[in-house]
């Protein structure tokens, strides 16, 4: 889920993740861009994993490394919060 104050901005395959309140953004390219529309298309992480396997053809390992570290960014940004299914 992300929080409140964040907007989004596109440009080709780039996103500005921006936290209005805070001023703290982050950058997001190519797979971290597609993921962050993903995000908001299907919101279920193994979802977003598997389609993101597909469209860019890397192992399950590797697309959940990146994923993983794109989430770690966000969230210590305060840009994304963490829940489980049943906090959802």
């Amino acid at each position: 889920s992300t929080a409140d104050v964040v907007t989004t901005k596109f440009a080709d395959d780039e996103v500005l993740v921006l936290d209005r309140g805070t001023g703290k953004f982050l950058q997001l390219t190519k797979m971290g861009a597609r993921m962050w529309g993903l995000l908001h298309e299907v919101k279920a992480l193994r979802q977003v994993i598997r389609a993101l396997m597909d469209e860019y053809d890397e192992p399950q390992d590797q697309v959940t490394a990146s994923v993983a570290d794109i989430f770690c960014e966000l969230e210590s940004k305060g840009l994304l919060k963490v829940m489980s299914s049943a906090q959802a």
